[in-house]
C-alpha cells in the first residue's frame, strides 16, 4: 500500500513527458496567457467553437475537431438528439469525417459549460447571477 504521493513525483512515476509523443513541441506551444487566448475573449457562444478548433488543433493534429453544435445525432439508439458544441475524431476514422455529431464514430466530445449554473460542481447562485466559472471572459 502506497500513501500520499506528491502530484508531480506521481505524474513522473506512472506517466513520464518521455512517453508522451511530441511533449517538448506541445510544451512550447501552451503558454499561459497566450493559448486560447481568442477563445477566452470571445463575446458569444457562436464565436467560440471555431476559434477554439483553431486554437486546440496544434495539441492534438491526429484528431479532427468539428464545430457539431447545430448538427446533431439524431441516428442514434436514444429517444433525443446528441447534440455536442464540437464533436472529436481521429484520423484513423474509417471513412469520410462526419460533418457533425456521429456517436457511432466520435472519439470525444466537448460540451461548453457558460454560466456559474451549468457548474456540476458548485452550488447554485440564489441571486441569478450568471458568471462565466471557468477563465475570465466578458461572455455571460
Amino acid at each position: 500500500m502506497a500513501g500520499p504521493v506528491a502530484i508531480k513525483d506521481f505524474l513522473e512515476s506512472f506517466f513520464p513527458t518521455s512517453c508522451i509523443p511530441r511533449y517538448y513541441l506541445m510544451v512550447n506551444l501552451f503558454k499561459k496567457g497566450v493559448s486560447f487566448k481568442q477563445t477566452l475573449e470571445a463575446m458569444g457562444k457562436l464565436d467560440v467553437y471555431k476559434l477554439f478548433i483553431k486554437e486546440i488543433k496544434p495539441f492534438a493534429p491526429e484528431l479532427h475537431f468539428i464545430d457539431s453544435h447545430a448538427q446533431g445525432d439524431k441516428k442514434n439508439r436514444y429517444d433525443f438528439e446528441i447534440k455536442a458544441d464540437v464533436s472529436v475524431y481521429h484520423e484513423s476514422l474509417d471513412g469520410p469525417i462526419p460533418e457533425g455529431c456521429n456517436i457511432s464514430n466520435l472519439d470525444m466530445h466537448i460540451k461548453f459549460k457558460w454560466h456559474r449554473f451549468d457548474n456540476p460542481f458548485l452550488a447554485p447562485s440564489s441571486n441569478g447571477d450568471q458568471v462565466v466559472f471557468l477563465g475570465y471572459s466578458n461572455t455571460k
